[in-house]
């Protein structure tokens, strides 16, 4: 009995010791990346406006090939413009245009439902000779959630 009782008190040790440091980590997050495109500006932008282009090259759609996606019935690559996604393994969320700046910038809110969470994220565009520079950013608050912030 004893053992279990030590093996017991040694795991909610370290449960509350992961807590308690969870609420050291940052509330919140930013994650930047970039890369250099070399095509015309008209191309680069539609490949970031442009959600059904997204399948080039987004990432997530690597790890769930099965995922669901709907689009704004009158997707005009503008303001407003929505996608939705429903994946086993992704979960479910939406992303919206809430900026647009043609062949510049456009900033997106990223909805989660599953975790109650959002978050803001950009595309900018910059010109490096005859080549694009595309930045993405992506950051969010993580709220009080010790779980969140550990992930």
């Amino acid at each position: 009995m004893k053992p279990i009782l030590k093996l017991l008190s040694g795991l909610a040790i370290v449960v509350v010791a992961l807590v308690v440091v969870a609420f050291f980590l940052p509330r919140g997050y930013l994650v930047k990346r970039s890369v250099v495109i070399e095509a015309p500006v008209e191309t680069v932008w539609e490949l970031v406006a442009d959600f059904r282009q997204w399948r080039e090259w987004g990432v997530w759609y690597e790890k769930d090939p099965e995922m669901v996606i709907t689009y704004s019935p009158e997707s005009t690559n503008a303001m407003g413009d929505w996608m939705k996604w429903q994946s086993e393994l992704l979960g479910e969320g939406k992303l919206i245009w809430v900026e647009m700046h043609r062949h510049e910038h456009a900033q997106y809110v990223m909805e989660f439902p599953d975790w109650e969470a959002e978050n803001v994220g950009s595309l900018t565009l910059t010109a490096e000779g005859d080549a694009w520079r595309v930045e993405w950013s992506d950051g969010g608050d993580l709220g009080i959630n010790p779980v969140r912030r550990w992930f």
